[in-house]
């Protein structure tokens, strides 16, 4: 699930002072924050492009991806001289975090920043004593303690509750 509400694009740094070499971005950037567990898609647009590149190189943190976790590239031509190539990594964890790049034969690179974000809660299935399956949020480490205590204090503020309605209630 991608957070930002609006794409920007980011544009390839300079190239060569050409006006015939298409330019390429990433749609998203120069930040995106994805939440762990969700697919990531990448676009990269490459515009003023004649035809579409023979190919398109992703990279991560500089090295050439593997789909060896079943990630996909896409590349097709699209209207008004504009190419496209897709990246799709279908779940992410915090190691895919980091810098990538796309890189068209016909094109300069440009990059992105992707920070995948760990789940604050989660739900979780849990089986009760009657058999059946309940979904409760799982606490993350970092609120455990925190989220221990919820319970203390929703009990103490009802008792301090009851006792305030029962003196309002003797007067």
């Amino acid at each position: 699930m991608f957070l930002s509400s609006r794409p920007l694009l980011r544009r390839a740094d300079k190239t060569s002072g050409r006006d015939d070499v298409p330019k390429a971005s990433i749609l998203g950037g120069p930040d995106l924050h994805v939440e762990a567990g969700s697919a990531l898609n990448l676009t990269c647009s490459i515009s003023e492009s004649p035809e579409a590149p023979a190919f398109v190189f992703w990279y991560h943190q500089g090295r050439l991806i593997n789909f060896e976790r079943g990630g996909r590239v896409s590349v097709a031509k699209g209207p008004n001289g504009t190419a496209v190539s897709r990246l799709l990594l279908p779940a992410v964890d915090a190691a895919d975090s980091g810098n990538y790049t796309c890189k068209p034969a016909n094109a300069n690179a440009t990059w992105v920043l992707v920070h995948v974000l760990e789940s604050h809660r989660r739900l979780a299935a849990v089986q009760n004593d009657a058999g059946g399956m309940a979904l409760t949020a799982a606490a993350t480490p970092h609120c455990a303690a925190a989220c221990s205590l919820l319970p203390l204090l929703v009990s103490l503020l009802v008792q301090w509750l009851l006792a305030c309605a029962h003196r309002c209630a003797s007067r």
